[in-house]
């Protein structure tokens, strides 16, 4: 089942887009929970079109739940709205009341796409308590503040808007105001470092394409999580930052996160006889 609309958020203080995706067959145990963060440019319906979500919904007894943020990089922010504080904490509260999801963090995945990775990483490091999984492929700027130094090192926005498009300058000032200064809370490894030091750590999984603009950070990204001893399964494919390897990547992370334990045998499919027929 599809379930495409709209919900109130309390954080945002206004309706935002909600896509929700439950298997149709009733299984024996409470279906796992996947939250799945679209990419720049996307929107929350954006990989129900392009992807196979309602197959993987029945064959891992999962609801994916697909919100959407804008081009916010799902930072609360500086000039806007807490997307953050929206997709880490009220969001998971509200689907917890309305579908009867396990409530187990073993059974909850944050899965993010480009943007999406990277805010799925500080999700889950940020919230392990909550979040059991966490997926994340082909994930962008990584390391926030060294990108953001480097653009102001050139110093001329209107050469970086003939690369970027003049939206992404714009967007950089609201996620992190005039001063272009990036908080520690804004990096992803600043929560990998945090969550090392504790008890309660998510499974991850990472990938990459070979053909990727971004690949040199994601590895870079995997050797410093498996230095802080993190619990991290990379792979890379040939593949670019393209819906082709998404695709691929998506089916690759359901099957880590809940290949293991709700993985459902798929149903005999009983054709008629007609033995009995004149």
């Amino acid at each position: 089942m599809i379930l495409r609309g709209t919900v109130y958020s309390q954080t945002l203080e206004m309706d935002t887009g909600l896509t929700v995706i439950t298997p149709a067959a009733a299984a024996d145990a409470p279906p796992a929970v996947c939250y799945l963060y679209h990419g720049l440019g996307s929107d929350s319906g954006g990989m129900v079109d392009s992807t196979q979500l309602t197959v993987f919904a029945e064959e891992y007894n999962t609801v994916f739940v697909l919100p959407e943020v804008g081009r916010s990089y799902y930072f609360d922010l500086r000039y806007g709205q807490r997307f953050f504080t929206w997709v880490a904490d009220e969001l998971p509260e509200i689907i917890t009341r309305q579908f009867a999801v396990s409530p187990r963090r073993e059974d909850t995945a944050v899965v993010g796409v480009s943007m999406g990775g990277n805010g799925a990483l500080r999700a889950a490091f940020a919230r392990p308590e909550r979040f059991g999984i966490c997926c994340a492929l082909s994930s962008g700027l990584l390391y926030m503040r060294e990108h953001i130094e480097r653009l102001k090192k050139v110093d001329n926005w209107d050469a970086v808007a003939k690369v970027y498009g003049p939206q992404r300058v714009v967007d950089f000032r609201c996620m992190f105001g005039d001063e272009l200064e990036v908080a520690p809370e804004q990096e992803v490894m600043h929560w990998a470092k945090t969550v090392a030091a504790q008890a309660v750590k998510p499974r991850i999984y990472a990938a990459c394409g070979l053909e990727d603009p971004f690949r040199k950070f994601n590895r870079r990204f995997r050797d410093e999580a498996k230095g802080l001893g993190l619990d991290i399964a990379y792979e890379e494919w040939p593949g670019g930052h393209e819906p082709v390897f998404f695709n691929e990547g998506l089916r690759r992370a359901f099957a880590f996160a809940f290949g293991a334990t709700h993985a459902v045998a798929p149903r005999e499919l009983v054709l008629p006889t007609f033995d009995d027929q004149p």
